[in-house]
């Protein structure tokens, strides 16, 4: 789910209007102004693209899913800017709680970053997951988000044998005066 509206278009394009997404396969077909570029994963395949909003904390992309309790998560996405001026600073919320660094896109567009936190999920069973934009300008602001992604962490553990313990190692030193030719 989204906060923010479907593309209903304008003179610019189906973004003409802040606050407004779709999805598409290169970002310059929804805005005139958008650079253009493919997706992350392929550059031919959908990505959400956003016209941001002038509000910060808006929910750009939401889920509800289950967890395990007591279990941490990773939460994960690649966000690119579309329009140089003003790049969006993404973040995630879990249950309407901002979660992790806040990441602002890099002025280059069609530089794909990707950005996560991590998450313990204490007594919850059920999350709801969401994308927010900190910034609030209406000048740029715009950006494409892909691979969106949230996974449990897995500890994983393994043993070694070790048969022998040399307890008077070799160590040698050797004097070097200058840079090594």
């Amino acid at each position: 789910s989204s906060s923010y509206v479907y593309g209903t278009g304008g003179s610019y394009g189906l973004l003409s209007l802040e606050g407004h997404f779709t999805i598409a396969t290169n970002t310059n077909n929804t805005h005139i102004n958008f650079a253009s570029f493919g997706d992350h994963t392929t550059g031919t395949g959908n990505m959400m693209v956003v016209n941001g909003a002038s509000l910060a904390n808006v929910n750009i992309w939401c889920e509800t899913i289950n967890v395990n309790p007591n279990t941490w998560y990773d939460f994960s996405a690649w966000g690119a800017t579309c329009v140089a001026s003003n790049p969006a600073i993404l973040q995630f919320s879990i249950n309407g709680i901002l979660t992790g660094t806040p990441l602002a896109l890099p002025t280059t567009t069609g530089s794909w970053t990707q950005f996560h936190a991590t998450w313990f999920s204490g007594a919850n069973t059920t999350i709801s997951i969401c994308i927010t934009d900190q910034a609030t300008a209406v000048s740029g602001n715009d950006f494409a988000i892909d691979d969106i992604s949230f996974r449990e962490i897995c500890t994983v553990s393994d043993s070694v044998y070790i048969k022998t313990v040399n307890l008077t190692p070799s160590i040698q030193t050797v004097n070097h005066f200058g840079c090594a030719q």
